[in-house]
């Protein structure tokens, strides 16, 4: 599955997230972190670059709403959860799959 949105619909995605989390996980170390979880995992193991992209964006988002969690005691909601993936598919899609395909070939 592939989420279309606007820069507009960006902005107020990125808006409606808890300023806690914008303000502790700028896009660099959003990055970085997923840099870390792709040291541990192997893409071709994912039958297609979409379930490949979802899935790191599942474990990303998971990871740094986790943290906030834990760090400041409070639990963020469904749907700031739901909105908080969609933006790291949105910022993270194409680097995502440009990794599987390089990595997963077929010759």
């Amino acid at each position: 599955m592939k989420y279309i949105i606007t820069e507009e619909q960006n902005k107020r995605l990125m808006e409606s997230i808890p300023l806690g989390i914008r303000r502790r996980y700028d896009p660099d170390s959003i990055k970085s972190h997923l840099d870390v979880i792709l040291d541990d995992v192997f893409p071709c193991e994912y039958g297609f670059a979409g379930d490949f992209v979802g899935e790191m964006c599942d474990i990303l988002a998971g990871d740094i709403l986790y943290d906030y969690e834990e760090y400041h005691g409070i639990e963020v909601n469904s749907k700031t959860k739901d909105e908080f993936f969609i933006l790291m598919v949105d910022n993270f899609a194409n680097y995502l799959e440009q990794i599987y395909n390089k990595k997963c070939k077929k010759f």
